[in-house]
This record gives structure tokens, C-alpha cells and sequence, in this order.
């Protein structure tokens, strides 16, 4: 079995840095689609457009006063 010589240091320094930046460029990705999700909902709820988390309409009023079981 054939045994790879190890990279150089030159070669580990660039994949550090390159490692490095890539770590950095997904951070700051990651911040900004936070940021914008962060602000859409501030501009939603500024406009009175809270969503509902209700996943059925709401029942009409003869169904509703009805008691239940």
C-alpha cells in the first residue's frame, strides 16, 4: 500500500486560509438571511399582518355556540 507524502506547509497554510474565508463567507450568509427574516417580520407586524397560527377558518356563529359533548 502506497503512502501519501504529506502536503507541504505552504499547502496547509493556503487550505487553513481558505478554510478560513469559507467559514467566514457562510457566517456573514447565514447573518444576513437572520437579518432579513428578522426585518420582514418587524415590517409585517408594523402593517398588521400578524399571521394566524390557526390551521382550520373559524367555525360560523351557529356552529360555534353549540355545546359540545
Amino acid at each position: 500500500m502506497t503512502q501519501m507524502a504529506p502536503p507541504d506547509e505552504h499547502k496547509q497554510q493556503a487550505l487553513a486560509i481558505v478554510g478560513s474565508l469559507l467559514f467566514l463567507l457562510l457566517l456573514a450568509l447565514f447573518t444576513v438571511v437572520v437579518v432579513r427574516a428578522v426585518r420582514l417580520a418587524r415590517e409585517d407586524t408594523a402593517h398588521g399582518n400578524v399571521p394566524t397560527h390557526t390551521e382550520h377558518p373559524p367555525l360560523p356563529a351557529a356552529q360555534a355556540a353549540t355545546p359540545s359533548a
